[in-house]
């Protein structure tokens, strides 16, 4: 049977991990680590020094006071397990385009591809888990009897808006662009600066993520831990050498 880390950024206690926990169940031996607190935007963050405190609730379910990233370093380490997936979600909240960058779930899975095992991620959107519920057997049951699993990169996977009540589909997609500008107030009380609101903006290439995601598909992109942007390296390249 395979061992099984099950990983999140929305804590322990949240729906999202416990469904997937249920729902992985019949695939091998599961074992939750996760944060004890939310840790959402947590992106690969992680405390060089310690020390971590780490509380086991019960058999297989672990708590710890730990960024994502730290939860699958701890459980990588501290486990006397060799485990042969790592699975990040179900987060609440899309993890498409720009999201990535600052995704708790999606560096978790990547932290496990640090390790050299396969990580898959997984996300809805906020609130929203109807489709989920209804379609992550066939989801998950794709991933397993196709292994699109690999430790060369993290299968990212969204499901569709809130909008749709089923996704009209699977797409393997290409990573697009969700920009966020947030903008903020000032509390004359306090001093402090509040976040006001957030502005969002997708891409015009229908053929990505965020644009597939609301238009009712299910998602599929290839994450990895390198960033070489290849498309502009020659035009740099040329620059240096004239």
């Amino acid at each position: 049977m395979r061992n099984i880390l099950i990983v999140n950024d929305d804590g322990y206690y949240s729906y999202g991990i416990k469904l997937l926990y249920e729902k992985l169940k019949k695939y091998g031996n599961c074992y939750v680590f996760a944060p004890a607190e939310a840790k959402s935007g947590a992106s690969h963050s992680f405390d060089v020094k310690g020390p971590f405190v780490v509380e086991n609730l019960e058999e297989n379910i672990y708590k710890a006071y730990a960024s994502p990233a730290d939860c699958v370093r701890l459980a990588l380490d501290i486990l006397d397990i060799k485990f042969d997936l790592v699975f990040s979600g179900i987060n609440d909240g899309l993890n498409l385009g720009d999201d990535i960058m600052y995704s708790g779930t999606c560096h978790a899975a990547l932290e496990g591809i640090i390790g050299g095992i396969p990580s898959v991620a997984i996300s809805t959107d906020k609130d929203s888990f109807e489709i989920c519920e209804n379609e992550i057997d066939q989801i998950l049951k794709l991933v397993f009897d196709k292994e699109l699993y690999s430790n060369q990169y993290v299968l990212n996977i969204n499901f569709p808006t809130r909008d749709f009540k089923k996704s009209k589909g699977i797409k393997l997609t290409k990573q697009g662009i969700k920009r966020f500008k947030t903008s903020f107030y000032k509390n004359d009380l306090d001093g402090k600066y509040y976040v006001k609101g957030e502005k969002i903006t997708y891409d015009s290439n229908k053929d990505t993520d965020s644009c597939l995601s609301l238009e009712g598909y299910i998602t599929i992109t290839l994450i990895s831990t390198h960033s070489n942007d290849l498309k502009n390296y020659e035009k740099i390249e040329k620059k240096l050498n004239h």
